[in-house]
């Protein structure tokens, strides 16, 4: 629409709204511009020198001009020119949009017109303004006027636009005359702003209004435009810490929004969501007194609009206080004996009489009592008060909230008879959900009555104002062709009016009502949950799925940009009922639903009716509840059709998402669409069905898609048919009967690799076109894991083929195991050989023979309910390592062996938290925790070392066979192996047949695992007993296996006390339990049996039985059941050389050491001699230069390799520095990576390229550009790009590393490379220096603050570093940090104190000398002597440093951080032991 300029020639002619609201505005931006007292002065000037005359809007320039001058105000550059700056303003139409941008760099403007000026006059502005914008920023309370300046503006001076915060809000005080639209960004930024801390009441009415008018501009222009921003913006604006005196002006301009929104859904089956809206967005602001009486005009006029929303929508407890407000107005009145009326005796303020009224009449206590009493109470008001209306308007308005359909009849009557104005009126109705039928029945029983009525148009706007759909539109179309004889010409024109207004809602709605569902369901209801907890009632049993499914993602296919990642279904569902039943119970979620396309039929074609708007949604379960005119009865066939709208996310998520990719060869952007169903949201986000496990059903799925696009499916497909647009069907082969959460989909531009496997199953790797070339490794695990799960189960592949498809983002780390299509994240399932370290390449092996384990363990037979999830995972965990073993023989000592046993190492540390424990088989949460694959491998290997690998084989044969295509419970499972163990003659504890259930049922149904206890009593007899780790009071069947000097053999513990005469003994203990570490308990010793159990640690010369004792060690000197002398004595007791198993806890040991004593003065103490523990090890297995072939050697070599640099061995570092040369002269010009360059194997990089680089600091730039070549060109795959990265934090070069952390804060490094700094700092100063020094940039920049600290006190625990954290609070750059970075300051402080206790003495605990520091110094004798004994006798030297410390004076004297007496002792005693040994 032409906006009018101001000129005196428009003036004179056009005086009306442009006049007064443009030119209100635009002294208004005068006034803040120059200040209130010389604008002030400005026009008294004008008054005074024009007095009795007439001036133009030049004269007023000139006066404003004159007291600028005068008070020296700067304007854009140099003195303000109010001439040219209010020209433009004048002289042309429209106004200016100003676009903001705020990033790292500060906040950038622009503008454009915001109407179209193709149809204006030629302005000599170009239809550019001069705009002063005045901007705050987050962190000030201050504000400043930036100006923006158009370059074509005639004598206008540049200056260039500067900004110094990260974060502004621009036309802070509304003043600026035009509409600003802030980036996405800045938006979000802007709001957690108003959220966590609020902003001035004009700003966000500012928001509000330019948000509505720019989709109101995008709308008439045909350009995109979403209304999540709005949105966004209106359930923000009132959410802020503020609520104590709510602004009428903001409630003005939000609730008409709110209400546009509540009437897109309001004849709809997702109706419930309004009110979930309203209470997201006024739940905060609400609060009961509201209900009372109030002193501030700007709160009672918002009671006045707002209640009646609150009332309407049960928001808070208005519903309540509006029938308890209203019993008080009727008790009132009744003690006045008032007979004309309410408003003199109320007794409440007049503000809150509309919202009272309408829920006295929306919510009935009895049927219509209360709506007669308003009606009484309106026919006595109206006779008495005439013409004060308020208090009788505010009684109809209130009577037309009732829901009753005698009362709406009513009152629908009324209205017809009122003189009131009609669209006032009847516009109360609109908001009425059921006011609308009532007023089509009222229409159609009294056609004439409403015909000859004044305001028919007003009576049809509230009768479709809600509607929305075809079946509206043919109810209406009916009955037009029903009244039309009755019709005159022009009331006929009316309907036919509205009848194209139906029409427009409804093409409206098609196009953009998806994507504000979109927001409703993201925002409003629950997004999924692992498992849904309220279960169907089991009346329906499907029996087959027909699927079309099509996803709008960027490809060939054209669409509308309004359905952009949505899509559209249409499910066709044949199902049987166990029972006669009225209504169909199904699973729906984040589906929108037309109940108009529901057909409901059997297997004769006879349909039932179904009642549109009582289908109703349970969004917190996911459930739908469709309604059936009569019944549905068993032993019958139905069918049930319906179509559907979806959403996809734009990010990994659980349930239906999408990718996007950059082709490795272009660098191009491409998009994937693809399904996730294991918990979240669930199939039922794409289609409706029965979604849990136990519902078994065949799938037919076609997809419609872009036909430059592929698509993936569970079975091979059957062809695929290129329609018009761009588009084209892919077809499948119906699946056999399975669960709907397997069901998966992906569509987009893959390529692929294949393969035949040995048992004839078709194996295909598809990625995004170009990584295929990635997927040999991973092709030859698949094919390897089918073939070794066909033969060894005797069950093969039930399907004709296997995908995997890697996707550049995933929601599951690990791969998710659908039917014939596994699904995950492409770092997980694929490997760039060139790259790949032993610790990646295991990772991909195992994630990907889990998910073909799955296939048969899931898939084929699948847990009945969501607590059985160990059926699935847990088996699929134990049967992936051997598997891997099978296809890699090579290395069956790294999945059988180091694997495995960290495998149980960590689940065993992880089960005894209180938090991390968990039962493997349970109706709590935690369904897809590492505990499901951690522990149910762990307690899979317990139950295989009581039943023979043979039985066990025949067990889970039978249970596959029986339970093919089905479900099965755990204890379908032990039931199948306790007929295996009674058919070979497995014994359990009780002599008879094992009971594999009764066996199971504490390792899956109890938190936490045994610890079996051995003491010595008082007649010096050995005895054993078992408890909880959480100290419950389970107890378990626990098979162990022991072994003396001359034999092995295999006991039952049960019972509290172990029951059998094998857990009673004599002293000394001869033998050693838990050997090979096969059962998940831990075993502790008390103190005098725990110098036997480690003089019989080598009974058995077994890494995985030493490697146990150990973890047991750690574990029990960590919540110090066991002294550090202990641990130290098993610690001692182990062979270091090349075992890789013992050296997963000996690694935990070393980094706990390093850490604690890093930046103290013991620190060149143990580095000494962590060096002379690892020498041996090193010299074996850490050489760069010769790999060891076998992963879990060459994962403990890398590992040692880097300790030994990391301790400064010269060795090690000359090596680096020597391979690091080479790497250079190799790589410096490389520009295709750094594999073929570097020459060592990738798990020995970052080594060298870190110690090489801090060796040789002049080759940081080549360093640095080799890493911004990856950051650049390798879209995916980490490769060497991290390496290079950490290599660049070793650097001993402070200024150097400033410029790292200076980029960071930039974005120009990742922000992860803090840590490494962190990790790296040898002064431990580089980064509080920085932060000291740059103080602003770090807290502007888009680094979180508490991980810089975090990063920045790494290790940190000395007396001098605390107090300088101490120290910051105290200054004046403490005070620039908000309350959350105080927090993060306040964590490391207690962290720091914390380390302090640790060390500093107390009366309650021994000093930190005497725990930590004899820890170190007993440590270092131990491995003196330790590495004594490994020297060959003839070449046998003692190590200077060893003879210094073994030699201690029997009375030393205490160094500075002095060891009490008895430490001292101990240590001598202990040194003078291994000098008598040695």
């Amino acid at each position: 629409m032409p906006r009018a300029a101001l000129s005196s020639v428009v003036m004179v002619r056009a005086i009306g709204k442009i006049t007064y609201q443009k030119g209100a505005m635009l002294l208004r931006l005068l006034s803040d511009v120059i200040g209130v007292e010389p604008f002030r002065d400005a026009l008294q000037q004008l008054l005074r020198t024009h007095e009795y005359s007439t001036a133009t809007h030049l004269n007023l320039f000139s006066c404003l001009n004159d007291v600028v001058n005068r008070a020296n105000i700067s304007g854009w550059c140099g003195a303000l020119n109010v001439t040219h700056l209010m020209e433009p303003y004048f002289h042309q139409t429209s106004f200016p949009v100003i676009y903001a941008h705020a990033d790292k760099n500060g906040l950038s403007l622009s503008q454009e017109p915001f109407n179209d000026i193709s149809t204006q006059l030629p302005s000599a502005w170009n239809y550019k303004w001069i705009i002063p914008v005045r901007s705050g920023h987050y962190n000030s309370e201050n504000t400043e006027i930036l100006w923006m300046v158009p370059q074509a503006l005639e004598n206008s001076q540049q200056c260039p636009l500067k900004a110094i915060n990260r974060w502004h809000v621009a036309s802070y005080t509304t003043a600026t005359y035009g509409r600003v639209f802030y980036d996405d960004e800045s938006l979000n930024s802007l709001l957690k702003k108003i959220t966590s801390e609020d902003a001035p009441i004009g700003v966000k009415i500012s928001l509000v209004g330019d948000e509505v008018a720019l989709v109101a501009r995008q709308e008439s222009k045909g350009h995109p435009y979403s209304y999540d921003r709005l949105l966004n913006i209106l359930v923000s604006v009132f959410n802020t810490p503020l609520t104590d005196d709510p602004s009428f002006s903001l409630a003005d301009i939000t609730l008409p929004q709110f209400e546009f929104f509540a009437s897109l859904i309001r004849d709809t089956i997702d109706a419930p969501l309004i009110n979930r809206l309203f209470d997201k967005a006024f739940g905060k602001i609400y609060r009961t007194e509201l209900w009372e009486d109030s002193s501030s005009w700007n709160a009672n006029v918002f009671k006045y609009r707002f209640l009646p929303y609150a009332v309407m929508y049960n928001v808070g407890d208005a519903t309540a206080m509006a029938q308890k407000t209203f019993d008080k107005i009727i008790r009132n009145c009744q003690l006045l004996y008032s007979k004309n009326g309410t408003s003199w005796c109320s007794g409440v303020p007049n503000d809150i009489h509309r919202g009272t009224y309408c829920g006295a009449a929306k919510y009935e206590r009895d049927n219509g009592a209360n709506f007669a009493t308003l009606m009484q109470l309106y026919s006595e008001e109206v006779q008495v008060n005439p013409y004060f209306y308020q208090e009788y308007r505010a009684l109809l308005e209130g009577m037309a909230c009732t829901e009753l359909p005698h009362a709406l009849k009513e009152i629908i009557s009324l209205f017809i008879e009122s003189p009131l104005q009609p669209p006032m009126i009847f516009g109360w109705l609109k908001t009425n959900p059921s006011a609308s039928d009532a007023l089509y029945n009222f229409l159609a029983n009294k056609p004439d009555e409403v015909l000859r009525y004044r305001g028919l148009s007003s009576y049809l706007d509230a009768m479709t104002y809600n509607w929305r759909t075809n079946r509206r539109l043919q109810q209406f179309s009916s009955l037009l062709d029903i009244l039309s004889p009755r019709m005159t010409e022009e009331q006929e024109e009316v309907f036919t009016e509205y009848e194209e207004k139906i029409q427009k809602n409804i093409e409206w709605s098609a196009k953009y009502l998806t994507s504000i569902m979109r927001w409703m369901y993201d925002n409003l209801v629950v997004i999924g949950k692992e498992r849904w907890d309220k279960r169907l009632p089991g009346i329906v049993k499907p029996k087959r799925y027909d699927v079309e499914i099509t996803p709008y993602i960027p490809g060939s296919g054209k669409y509308g940009f309004y359905r952009n990642l949505t899509f559209d279904g249409k499910i066709k569902m044949k199902f049987a009922v166990t029972r006669r039943t009225s209504e169909v119970v199904l699973n729906a979620h984040r589906l929108v639903i037309d109940p108009d396309t529901i057909i409901l039929e059997d297997a004769q074609h006879r349909k039932y009716d179904v009642t549109a708007l009582g289908v109703t949604k349970d969004y917190e379960n996911g459930i739908l509840t469709i309604p059936v005119a009569g019944a549905l009865f068993p032993d019958v066939e139905y069918s049930l059709s319906i179509s559907y709208s979806g959403f996809i996310f734009d990010k990994p998520h659980r349930g239906i998402l999408s990718n996007y990719n950059f082709y490795e060869f272009n660098g191009k952007q491409g998009w994937i669409f693809s399904t996730n169903f294991e918990g979240g949201p669930g199939s039922r986000s794409l289609m409706i069905c029965c979604d849990e496990p136990s519902y078994k059903a065949v799938f037919n799925i076609s997809v419609k898609h872009a036909a430059d696009m592929t698509a993936l499916s569970n079975m091979i497909n059957t062809g695929t048919v290129v329609s018009k647009g761009g588009w084209a069907v892919t077809t499948f082969q119906e699946t056999p009967k399975m669960s709907s959460y397997l069901v998966a989909i992906c569509v987009g531009q893959f390529a692929s690799l294949s393969t035949v496997s040995e048992t004839g199953v078709l194996v295909r790797a598809y990625s995004w076109t170009g990584m295929e070339q990635y997927a040999d490794f991973s092709l030859k695990i698949v094919a390897g894991t089918v073939d070794y799960m066909s033969k060894y189960f005797n069950y093969s592949f039930p399907l004709s083929k296997l995908d995997i498809m890697t996707h550049p983002q995933h929601a599951n780390r690990d791969g998710m195991a659908n039917w014939g299509l596994i699904i995950g994240d492409y770092e997980k399932m694929m490997v760039d050989t060139d790259y790949a370290d032993v610790a990646t390449l295991s990772d991909v092996a195992v994630t990907l023979a889990r998910d073909v384990v799955q296939q048969w363990f899931g898939d084929l037979v699948t847990m009945d309910w969501w607590s059985s999830t160990f059926l699935n995972e847990g088996l699929a965990e134990y049967w992936a390592h051997i598997a891997a073993s099978h296809v890699l023989p090579e290395q069956k000592d790294y999945f059988l062996g180091y694997s495995r046993f960290a495998t149980t190492a960590t689940s065993l540390w992880n089960d005894c938290g209180s938090n991390s424990s968990a039962p493997l088989i349970s109706d709590d949460g935690g369904l897809f925790a590492p505990t499901m694959y951690l522990k149910g491998s762990a307690i899979m290997n317990v139950l295989s070392s009581a039943v023979p690998a043979d039985v066990l084989q025949e067990g889970l044969r039978n249970f596959m066979i029986k339970k093919a295509y089905a479900n099965a419970s755990p204890d379908e499972l032990w039931s199948s192996l306790t007929e295996a163990c009674g058919s070979n003659g497995v014994k359990g504890w009780d002599g008879k047949n094992l009971d594999v259930a009764a066996f199971m049922k504490s390792w899956t149904t109890e938190k936490s695992f045994p610890i079996l206890k051995v003491s010595v009593d008082s007649d010096y007899r050995i005895s054993y007993r078992q408890e909880s780790c959480i100290n419950g009071s389970a107890t378990w069947y626990i098979p162990i296996f022991s072994a003396n000097r001359t034999n092995e053999e295999f006991n039952w513990f049960y019972g509290k006390y172990g029951t059998s005469p094998s857990w009673s003994l004599p002293f000394p203990l001869t033998r050693l339990d838990n050997v090979r570490g096969n059962c998940f308990v831990r075993m502790h010793y008390d103190r005098m049996l725990f110098p036997f159990m480690k003089r019989n640690m080598h009974i058995v010369e077994d890494p995985v039985t030493h490697g146990t004792i150990l973890s047991d060690a750690w574990f029990f000197v960590s919540r110090e059941d066991y002294s550090w002398r202990q641990f130290l004595d098993v610690f001692g007791s182990v062979d270091w050389a090349d075992k890789p198993i013992p050296w997963i806890v000996g690694l935990q040991f070393m980094e706990k050491l390093y850490r604690s004593f890093r930046f103290t003065d013991d620190f060149q103490r143990i580095s000494k001699y962590l060096i002379l523990l690892m020498e041996w090890t090193y010299k074996t297995l850490g050489q760069s230069s010769n790999p060891s072939t076998k992963w879990d050697k060459r994962m403990l070599g890398s590992s040692i390799n880097a300790w030994m640099c990391r301790l400064n061995h010269p060795g090690c570092l000359n090596t680096a520095e020597a391979q690091f040369t080479q790497f250079l002269s190799n790589c410096k010009q490389s520009h295709s990576g750094t594999a073929h360059c570097a020459g060592i194997v990738p798990d020995f990089r970052r080594t060298m390229y870190c110690y090489g680089l801090r060796q040789n600091p002049e080759a940081a730039a080549t360093v640095y550009s080799l890493y911004r070549e990856y950051a650049s060109k390798a879209n995916h795959f980490i490769r060497d790009g991290e390496n290079l990265l950490f290599a660049m934090s070793c650097l001993n070069d402070t200024e150097e590393l400033n410029e790292y952390v200076h980029s960071i804060l930039d974005g120009e490094l990742p922000m992860r490379m803090l840590s490494y700094i962190g990790d790296n700092d040898r002064t431990a100063r580089v980064l509080y220096d920085y932060l000291r020094k740059n103080i602003r940039e770090v807290l502007l920049s888009d680094v979180d603050f508490d991980y810089f600290v975090d990063a920045m006190t790494t290790d940190w625990s000395s007396k001098e570093q605390l107090n300088e954290l101490i120290f910051f609070e105290i200054t004046d750059d403490y005070k620039l940090l908000n309350e959350k970075q105080q927090t993060a300051w306040e964590t490391a402080i207690k962290l720091n104190s914390k380390r302090q206790q640790t060390r500093g003495g107390t009366s309650e605990r021994r000093s930190w000398e005497e725990t930590e520091g004899f820890c170190m110094l007993a440590l270092v004798v131990w491995f003196c002597l330790q590495q004594r004994n490994r020297v060959p006798r003839r070449s046998r030297k003692r190590d200077p440093a060893c003879r210094e410390l073994l030699f201690l004076p029997e009375n030393a004297a205490p160094r500075p951080r002095p060891l009490s007496t008895a430490v001292w002792s101990s240590l001598y005693d202990i040194t003078r032991i291994g000098l008598e040994a040695s």
